[in-house]
Parts: C-alpha cells; sequence; structure tokens
C-alpha cells in the first residue's frame, strides 16, 4: 500500500511539474482568459468574437526567430486585416518586456504602434495561459512555451492547432493559406478545397464515392 501511495504522489508532481494538461482539440471552445497589458485589458475569446483569431506563442523575446515571427505578425497585419484575422501572441515574460521588444521591432520595420491590427502581445510570466493551451511540452522543456499555434473561428471554436520546434519558425503563407481555406469552406457549404489550394482558387464539391459509382 505504501508503495502505490509513493507512485501516486510522484506521478501527482510529474503532473504538476509538466502542466498535466493537454492542449485543446478541434471543435473545442477556445479555454478563456484574461490579460493586462501595456496595450489594454482583453478577455479572451470574448472580445474577438465574430472575426478569426491567430494565438501563437513565441518561447523568447529579443531573439533572432521569435523577433522575426513578430515582425512577420506585423507585416501582415493589412493583409489580415482583410481577412478578419486578428493576432495575439503569448510570452512568459511581463507586459514591459513585451512593449519594448514590439516597439524594438515596429523601429525595424518602420511602423508605429498606432497602425491598425498589430498583434496583441499577451504577458504570462506565470505560464497559466501557456499551461491552459498545452504549450509547455515537458520532453522538450518546462520552462517556456514552445511555437504554439491555434487558429480560432468568430464563434470561439478552435479549428487548427499546430506545434513548432523550439528552432525553427513557422511558415507565414502557410498560416494564412489555411486560415483562408476555412473561411472558404464555411462560406460554401460542402466545399473543399484541394491539396496544395490557395487563396484564389475555387473550391470543390466533396461527392461521396457511393454516388460515384451509381
Amino acid at each position: 500500500m505504501k508503495l502505490v501511495y509513493f507512485q501516486l504522489f510522484f506521478f501527482m508532481v510529474f503532473l504538476a511539474t509538466c502542466g498535466g494538461a493537454k492542449a485543446p482539440t478541434l471543435g473545442e471552445n477556445a479555454p478563456a482568459f484574461h490579460v493586462k497589458t501595456a496595450q489594454g485589458e482583453a478577455t479572451f475569446p470574448d472580445d474577438f468574437l465574430g472575426g478569426w483569431t491567430l494565438l501563437m506563442s513565441v518561447p523568447n523575446i529579443m531573439t533572432p526567430v521569435c523577433s522575426m515571427e513578430l515582425a512577420k505578425c506585423v507585416q501582415m497585419a493589412e493583409q489580415w486585416k482583410d481577412l478578419h484575422i486578428r493576432t495575439l501572441v503569448l510570452t512568459c515574460h511581463e507586459s514591459a518586456q513585451q512593449q519594448f521588444w514590439l516597439e524594438s521591432v515596429l523601429q525595424k520595420e518602420k511602423k508605429n504602434a498606432s497602425e491598425e491590427n498589430l498583434p496583441f502581445l499577451v504577458p504570462d510570466p506565470e505560464k497559466k495561459i501557456a499551461h491552459l493551451y498545452g504549450m509547455i511540452h515537458p520532453f522538450v522543456t518546462n520552462e517556456k512555451p514552445i511555437r504554439a499555434l491555434f487558429v480560432i473561428d468568430p464563434v470561439g471554436k478552435i479549428r487548427f492547432v499546430a506545434f513548432y520546434p523550439m528552432k525553427n519558425g513557422r511558415n507565414f503563407e502557410e498560416i494564412t493559406r489555411i486560415i483562408a481555406a476555412m473561411q472558404q469552406t464555411d462560406a460554401h457549404g460542402g466545399a473543399v478545397t484541394l491539396p496544395d489550394w490557395k487563396l484564389g482558387d475555387e473550391t470543390s464539391i466533396c461527392v461521396p464515392c457511393t454516388q460515384l459509382h451509381k
């Protein structure tokens, strides 16, 4: 009996250390959270309903790959506005550190903080949101989130999930493509997008194989 309690104790410690939370899956309601930042307060997903939201985490700030990903979000702001996409970027840093990071990226991109649809930075120094979304992968690191990506639709449902290695940046053209593809199939019931579909291509109608043999 003592051995059972001993094993249970270490299992509970493992869950506490590793977060114990799985990432939300497709079709689930996006887990809610509230944040206060230098850009204002926000309640997610309530304040972002009605459009598409890209929630992404980066492991660090002021580092080459993470800074280039934030810069890419800034560069994509206008195109994403046309697609009704808002971006939230989560890191395990305080808001003041994030704001300095954003300002340095905006300066390099020759943009200013008053421009529309800039990424909204989510401070998560206690890693509560990171654990809520399963962004902490203990076999990689317990100290920071990996490069996680969640796409949330206008009614607050998780529609796309991807995890990227710590050392490899994301393909933002593919992120744009998959959101545009989901928007197209949502707008045309019964439609699908074929492999390598890209923005501007036509959608296709899915016909069950049983009907093809009639």
